[in-house]
């Protein structure tokens, strides 16, 4: 017996991106030295860049550069930009077990990608690793009114899709995102593979999972109590 895709979605899943579905470490800190270069300065190691991931572009940009004149800070950003853009790719891989768990996820629940990364780089990462098609929607950098921590890419979600909050999940590595979902009213997973830590101060999710290949069968969890199909075939 087969369980067809309802033809409402039994949930909504917000999940960021770099750090959560794909590993783009590569590539950022690739770019980010680029930059540094650029300004005579030695470069950084990767957990010295990636410690600036999580807040946009802008900021990432003023942190490995450590600048505080805004003109400078566009002036490096459009370089970074440019420069990320030529070789976005060359240095990513998703996670072990995502491309599966999202093939999965997606008979069952209408899935977004919510990325403080730059749109036009959202989408460009979605194709290179095959999943353009995987999303009902994927909002980036400059497609939405504000960034995370803001929840409005959340609640958007959850207005395309029709369904409350407690049928949604916000799924990421950052604080930004256990932020977003916790000011929507979603639940909240936290990703322990990704490029950021949760500190005392930040808010607590629902669930924090440290296996990527665990992420699927976890949303199942979270939000209907359990994978359907699980359930048919142990029945």
């Amino acid at each position: 017996m087969s369980v067809m895709r309802p033809e409402r979605p039994l949930g909504v899943v917000i999940f960021d991106l770099d750090g959560t579905l794909v590993d783009t470490s590569g590539d950022i800190v690739a770019a980010a030295n680029y930059v540094r270069s650029l300004a005579g300065k030695v470069p950084l190691l990767p957990s010295q860049v990636l410690a600036f991931v999580g807040k946009g572009a802008h900021y990432l940009i003023e942190g490995v550069l450590e600048l505080c004149d805004e003109t400078e800070v566009e002036q490096f950003l459009v370089l970074y930009q440019n420069n990320y853009r030529d070789h976005q790719g060359e240095n990513s891989a998703l996670y072990p077990g995502i491309r599966e768990g999202l093939e999965e996820l997606a008979r069952d629940f209408d899935l977004y990608v919510l990325s403080n990364k730059p749109h036009e780089a959202v989408v460009t990462e979605l194709m290179i690793h095959g999943l353009a098609n995987t999303f009902r929607a994927a909002f980036g950098a400059g497609s939405l009114s504000a960034l995370k921590p803001s929840p409005v890419g959340v609640l958007l979600a959850m207005e395309l899709s029709g369904l409350p909050p407690l049928r949604s999940v916000m799924v990421g590595d950052s604080p930004q995102d256990v932020l977003a979902g916790r000011a929507a009213g979603a639940k909240v997973i936290h990703t322990q593979w990704g490029y950021s830590q949760l500190s005392s101060d930040d808010p607590v999710p629902d669930v924090a999972i440290s296996d990527p290949k665990a992420l699927s069968r976890t949303i199942y969890e979270v939000l209907i109590g359990g994978n359907p199909r699980e359930q048919i075939q142990d029945a």
